[in-house]
């Protein structure tokens, strides 16, 4: 809505949710094709989002009860975000070191 003119969310807020959207866009590509830098942008997603979520009570001005759980879920969303990364790293070195195996195992057929 804010292209529209229609929100009248902080402009901070609408930089971290484009941000958001961007690193989200960037690591559903690289896990969807295998990129070696999937786990960056994986943890780069998990920033993003935790820092949105540590803004929004002064973003927002929320009162006591509204902030209740954020930090939490600001703690939640990186520690998401690093597992994984940590699983699409290890997914990606064993895909490389089977390619690897293959490569070498049909230079023996040879």
């Amino acid at each position: 809505l804010v292209p529209l003119g229609r929100s009248d969310d902080p402009l901070a807020l609408t930089a971290f949710q484009t941000a958001m959207g961007f690193a989200g866009a960037l690591a559903a590509w690289g896990c969807w094709s295998g990129a070696r830098w999937a786990p960056v942008a994986a943890v780069a997603y998990g920033a993003v989002t935790a820092a949105m979520l540590m803004a929004l009570p002064e973003l927002l001005d929320l009162d006591a009860d509204a902030r209740t759980g954020i930090w939490t879920g600001a703690a939640g969303v990186g520690l998401g975000s690093l597992v994984i990364a940590w699983y699409l790293r290890r997914l990606l070195r064993s895909d490389a070191a089977s390619a690897r195996r293959d490569v070498t195992s049909d230079t023996d057929r040879t």
